[in-house]
């Protein structure tokens, strides 16, 4: 940190915090307050609001200074993860906040100009934002009209603003912070709403009775950006935000049966698929079932996930599935399962991308060789001295490749084909390590749509291989 620098302050985000942003902008984005649901998303878990990130920020400026920027270019560079101890720089001379994440790693970039003296509170004009959405809109990519013009009236829990950000509502206002809380809804609960991602903003400061609107000044189709204007009472803003991809859901057993190339057949297996509620694992778990074997699946946060695999494999074919709750981080095996299973498929994993720095990061390779090789070692234990005899272990294709920023992941899965090595050198089960490309899921989304394989011809492999 050079001499022009000031560490400003630290602070985690909870999921308690996210509520009450929530609360107090409307923006009730499942992306950033519900966690079964955010795992689905691109995010793979939930982030903190980039607004509210932003006014943390700027409450810790305003608090420390006089005179703060009268304007700011607001780029939300990497998500802000919950539960992550991330700090706040300001540098005098560039008029620049710079929120860093536990590696370094910069994830907020604000940049200011002009001058604004403090307190600007008399000066609020009063912002009414009478509606309430409970669920964000599921605004379609072709609907998006260059042009349109919205009203801004849609809002949260004003009174809420004392409670979060007590100091700016004292210098700069409270209804000025509530109106920039409310950019945070229009993007994502508005426009483009359920499918939102929030990437920069340049917000001006300036006061005007006026009706606040919101208008859509472009969308480009080939990277699904939406560039928004609002002008308010007391600012003007420029939004540019990203429409994510949607969910990739598993087709229904009909459907994947008259896809389906391999005709062998699993009568009278038992199958174990530990993560099979969702991505390749619930793939796995149809196609099982077509071909005739009984299953088990299991889950951590998605039951009713679970239960609706198991209801298209008991409705469309003639084995019969079940579903379990289990954690494995935390559940025992033998608590869980007392049958012996034939097959054992192991997709439990955590979030695979989304890495933020450049350097190895300690923390992250030891939860990903938990997951990948001391979980997974404990289990496959168990499985084995149950009688089980064949165990399918996907390791990934990007360990045979120069891929920046999967250095974790490549080390454990390197470490957890070892492990499977081992096992099969000391007991007399068959361990598949299938090598899998990037395969086309909710687990694997992103932004640019990279190439990827199907999920049916993944699934079909990965069974074929364990016949």
């Amino acid at each position: 940190m050079n001499v022009e620098t000031v560490f400003l302050g630290h602070k985690t985000f909870l999921l308690s915090d996210q509520i009450k942003f929530a609360q107090y902008s409307g923006d009730k984005n499942p992306i950033h307050i519900d966690p079964t649901e955010a795992r689905k998303t691109i995010a793979g878990e939930c982030i903190v609001h980039g607004i509210h990130a932003f006014l943390w920020a700027l409450s810790l400026l305003a608090a420390r200074e006089n005179t703060i920027p009268k304007a700011y270019r607001v780029t939300f560079k990497n998500a802000v993860n919950l539960n992550k101890d991330v700090h706040c720089t300001w540098d005098r001379a560039s008029q620049r906040l710079k929120i860093i994440g536990q590696y370094d790693e910069l994830l907020v970039s604000i940049k200011g100009k002009g001058a604004l003296q403090l307190p600007t509170n008399q000066d609020n004009l009063i912002l009414n934002a009478p509606k309430k959405l409970n669920s964000p809109r599921k605004t379609q990519v072709e609907g998006f009209s260059v042009g349109a013009c919205f009203e801004s009236e849609c809002g949260g829990d004003f009174s809420l603003g004392d409670d979060l950000f007590p100091d700016l509502n004292k210098k700069l206002g409270a209804y000025l912070t509530y109106e920039i809380a409310i950019l945070s809804n229009i993007v994502g609960m508005q426009i483009p709403g359920l499918r939102s991602l929030f990437t920069s903003c340049e917000i001006d400061i300036r006061r005007e009775d006026i009706a606040p609107v919101y208008s859509v000044e472009s969308f480009d189709s080939r990277f699904n950006k939406i560039d928004l204007e609002y002008s308010g009472k007391n600012l003007t803003a420029k939004m540019e935000a990203f429409v994510r991809p949607e969910n990739v859901a598993p087709l229904n057993c009909i459907e994947i049966k008259e896809k389906l190339k391999f005709t062998g057949r699993f009568d009278g297996r038992r199958v174990l698929v530990i993560g099979g509620s969702r991505g390749i694992g619930a793939w796995v778990a149809k196609v099982v079932g077509i071909l005739g074997g009984d299953v088990t699946i299991t889950y951590s946060l998605g039951e009713e996930e679970a239960a609706a695999v198991c209801s298209d494999i008991n409705t469309n074919t003639k084995s019969n599935a079940e579903s379990c709750r289990f954690d494995v981080t935390k559940d025992r095996y033998k608590d869980h399962f007392n049958e012996n299973f034939d097959d054992f498929y192991y997709f439990a994993t955590p979030r695979i991308f989304g890495k933020k720095s450049s350097v190895f990061e300690q923390d992250r390779y030891d939860l990903l060789f938990e997951f990948y090789c001391t979980i997974f070692k404990k289990i496959a234990i168990e499985f084995i001295e149950n009688g089980g005899s064949k165990i399918f272990y996907p390791s990934t294709i990007a360990v045979e490749q120069d891929i920046k920023g999967l250095e974790e992941y490549k080390k454990a899965k390197l470490a957890g084909e070892q492990i499977c090595l081992n096992l099969e050198q000391s007991s007399n089960v068959k361990v598949i390590i299938d090598r899998l490309d990037r395969v086309r899921t909710d687990q694997t989304l992103s932004i640019s749509n990279a190439p990827a394989l199907s999920p049916l011809d993944a699934a079909e492999d990965s069974v074929r291989k364990m016949l």
